[in-house]
């Protein structure tokens, strides 16, 4: 019996040291990458990495091999792909693998696009009555709001990594928030604006298909700043902590709330889900 071929999609953090470091935020170290293929080998895959920012050439000659095959069902894409520069980054894989009907790992093209859309996300949890503070979407500098309650968050809409996110971010009047949304639209399509949020920065994984799904443990993301940043996510630093000490209440609640939205976006395998509360 022919063994599964598991086509490895990773764009590398240690490849690329030209790439500026903003753009590899999200990608995966070298060791890491390594780490699952041995896994992978070692569970009787045979596997192949592709780097699909060093070469979009192999991967299409890769697929052309799977597609030209007697058997497309014993391959499969693990996509680890984030990609950059564009809203629907992380959407390129399952798109490619769901139109050639090739199967994949993770969700589909529609689940990782309304997930990355900061704003988007706010209007599905409200269907569940999951409160979520005001905000603002602005493309334009003058789309401000003439009325707001201070303090705000600025951020980035369409991002992750916390891309563009300091302590600069948490906003008190009308002249730095001008300041800031001038600054992030420089680089970024879409900012929101959210009434600012205290409390801590909550984390959890959910595994399953739709519409079985199990969760893990809610834990409290620990870290020595004021803001949840770029600079402290940063695979230079990472200096953050999980610590599994939240009330019982509040985390059965958050296991609730985190299945819900992965069955209405019908999440495939795996997802993250973060969490902020100031109260429960």
């Amino acid at each position: 019996m022919d063994k599964k071929q598991v086509i490895l999609l990773a764009d590398i953090h240690d490849s690329l040291p030209e790439l500026n470091s903003s753009y590899k935020q999200e990608w995966e170290s070298k060791d890491s990458i390594q780490f699952l293929m041995d896994t992978m080998l070692h569970l009787g895959f045979e596997v192949k990495l592709l780097e699909p920012k060093k070469s979009k050439v192999r991967i299409i000659e890769s697929l052309k091999d799977i597609l030209e095959s007697n058997n497309i069902s014993k391959y499969i894409l693990f996509n680890l792909v984030e990609g950059f520069s564009s809203r629907n980054r992380e959407g390129y894989i399952p798109s490619i693998a769901e139109f050639f009907g090739i199967a994949f790992t993770g969700s589909d093209a529609y689940s990782q696009a309304i997930s990355l859309d900061k704003n988007l996300m706010k209007s599905f949890v409200k269907k569940f009555s999951i409160p979520t503070k005001n905000s603002y979407l602005i493309t334009d500098i003058r789309d401000l709001p003439l009325v707001i309650k201070y303090p705000v968050f600025v951020k980035p809409n369409a991002e992750g990594s916390s891309l563009g996110i300091s302590k600069s971010n948490i906003i008190q009047n009308v002249k730095a928030l001008e300041a800031k949304v001038n600054e992030l639209l420089n680089s970024f399509d879409s900012i929101l604006i959210e009434e600012y949020l205290e409390g801590d920065d909550l984390t959890l994984g959910v595994v399953g298909n739709f519409p079985d799904y199990e969760v893990t443990s809610v834990a409290r993301v620990s870290y020595p700043d004021l803001v949840y940043s770029e600079e402290i996510k940063t695979k230079e630093s990472m200096p953050e902590k999980l610590l599994f000490n939240i009330p019982k209440k509040m985390e059965e609640k958050i296991k609730i709330d985190s299945i819900k939205i992965c069955k209405a976006l019908k999440v495939t395998g795996y997802a993250r889900l973060d969490w902020k509360c100031d109260e429960f």
